[in-house]
């Protein structure tokens, strides 16, 4: 769960979801990736911003995409909801070996999150990527294959 600075992190997320399942601009999606990355300057291009405008106008997308912002983020921001669907006990009952990879600047999802669960998974290794947001695939993509492909290697 999130901590205070987190969930007003969250809700600034949340109300530009909003904002782009109201009314759909290029300048509104350019917003919303831009809250998704580090540094939104070198990450977030024409042609990012061109993809995602095209994924978000298709017909019926923008209502959903808002009951999915509204879904996912209001329930984490919302403190009675968040209570009762994070149980730290269900992270104690995974079995398999797990890979945290986690991000410096996640909006909302802070170091203490990560080691919190770090402390509950038995058999679990923590990667932080120091360079990007939500978005680690695209903002360090070599870093993010590596990571991954080598904690699969590992484990086989």
């Amino acid at each position: 769960m999130p901590s205070e600075a987190g969930r007003q992190e969250l809700l600034q997320g949340l109300e530009i979801s909003r904002k782009a399942a109201g009314a759909l601009t290029r300048e509104i999606v350019r917003t919303r990736l831009g809250f998704l990355m580090h540094e939104p300057e070198k990450t977030v291009t024409e042609e990012l911003i061109d993809v995602r405008f095209k994924i978000y106008d298709r017909p019926g997308m923008l209502p959903i995409m808002g009951r999915i912002a509204q879904a996912v983020l209001g329930t984490i921001t919302d403190l009675d909801s968040a209570n009762g669907i994070f149980e730290p006990n269900q992270l104690k009952q995974v079995k398999a070996p797990t890979l945290i990879l986690w991000t410096r600047y996640n909006p909302g999802q802070h170091m203490d999150v990560a080691e919190k669960g770090m402390e509950l998974i038995p058999d679990v290794q923590l990667h932080v990527m120091e360079n990007s947001a939500h978005w680690p695939q695209w903002e360090e993509v070599e870093e993010f294959d590596r990571a991954h492909i080598g904690f699969l290697l590992a484990e086989s």
